[in-house]
């Protein structure tokens, strides 16, 4: 996934959903605002600053170039190998809508949850779509590579997502996503991991996804797939 921003931001909401986790139930408004607040930075500062985030989807032998783009209410998708564009809704329904003909139209082959050429990412995934929905709150700590980080849970309005929640773990102090987990039920049935990052001016950028399955359903061995986006140049890419 995407998630750059400002540190100060998570600082502050991350501080605020302490205390209040803490007990002062005063302070749960307050902390609710600033995390709402930091998740739409989040949102603004990767798809505000690029007019269109390109990359490739790759499984195996199998890739397919894309590029996205925020056309608020929806996330513009085009896959450039295939040839065609398709738009998600952000803020509400499930519908994905097509462009032919010259104008958009209801998809007749591709639904949210439609797997993009056999890989495990689906439109939905591929749009972030969770982090447009409302009322993300912080349901803990753990800690993953050493780092300790918050775990924000994300819970889509009611039959607008074919996962139930999902929980972004955001490392408190360098403000790097280190893990994103997708689940039906308490069961985890997807996990994406930056697997390699870049810097842009103050800001790290994931620039490499690793997406696994975790379902009983999977194949055993099954292979991962990977969200990689195009470096600008002159950004530095290490790994987390």
């Amino acid at each position: 996934m995407i998630f750059p921003m400002g540190k100060n931001a998570l600082v502050v909401a991350v501080c605020a959903m302490t205390v209040a986790a803490a007990g002062d139930r005063t302070s749960a408004p307050a902390a609710s605002r600033d995390l709402n607040r930091t998740v739409r930075r989040i949102r603004e500062s990767w798809f505000h600053r690029n007019e269109h985030v390109q990359g490739t989807i790759r499984m195996g032998s199998y890739s397919e170039p894309f590029y996205i783009a925020l056309r608020s209410p929806f996330v513009e998708i085009s896959l450039m190998r295939a040839g065609t564009r398709f738009r998600v809704s952000v803020e509400g329904g499930t519908a994905v809508e097509e462009f032919r003909d010259g104008r958009w139209a209801p998809s007749e082959s591709v639904s949210m949850n439609t797997s993009i050429g056999g890989t495990l990412v689906s439109f939905e995934d591929i749009a972030v779509r969770f982090l447009f929905w409302p009322n993300p709150r912080k349901v803990g700590s753990a800690i993953v590579r050493s780092k300790i980080c918050a775990l924000v849970r994300f819970t889509p309005p009611s039959h607008q997502s074919e996962y139930d929640f999902v929980i972004l773990w955001l490392d408190e102090d360098s403000l790097i996503p280190l893990r994103a987990v997708c689940y039906v039920g308490d069961q985890e049935v997807k996990r994406f991991d930056p697997v390699k990052l870049r810097k842009l001016e103050d800001e790290w950028m994931v620039q490499s996804i690793r997406v696994i399955a975790l379902s009983q359903e999977a194949e055993p061995g099954w292979t991962p797939t990977y969200i990689e986006f195009e470096p600008r140049v002159g950004e530095g890419v290490v790994k987390p």
